[in-house]
């Protein structure tokens, strides 16, 4: 697997918000960010948003937030969207933009995985 970072640094949910939001998702209380692709040997590149936030709490209720406006804004393209339970962690993934999309959380990590249909599994497993 190659991995290339490709932004990082310290933000308030504000700079989240202008950076990552073209998806009009509300971000809070975010600490810590970095934005990189990730590939699977032969395989497309996936994109990997990762935010940390000061309080557990927030960071489940904004994975909550982000998958909900995902699909529930119908000027968005995303669709199909399902909830399962990987690993004790409960998974938000929806299609859209010829990716599948993934939106989770571990304690104060926030997660938002774009990746090719048939890797995003296997990429969602590193994590």
């Amino acid at each position: 697997m190659k991995i290339k970072n490709d932004s990082t640094g310290d933000c308030s949910g504000g700079d989240i918000l202008s950076l990552n939001l073209q998806y009009r998702v509300e971000a809070t209380n975010e600490d810590k960010w970095a934005i990189g692709t990730y590939q699977l040997t032969g395989k497309d590149p996936a994109m990997i948003w990762i935010s940390r936030s000061k309080i557990v709490d927030l960071t489940r209720e904004q994975a909550e937030v982000m998958a909900d406006k995902m699909v529930s804004n119908l000027r968005l393209p995303f669709h199909d969207p399902e909830t399962f339970i990987s690993n004790k962690i409960k998974v938000y993934k929806s299609f859209g933009m010829g990716q599948v999309h993934y939106v989770f959380c571990q304690e104060q990590l926030g997660y938002w995985i774009s990746a090719p249909p048939g890797d995003g599994e296997s990429c969602c497993s590193i994590f």
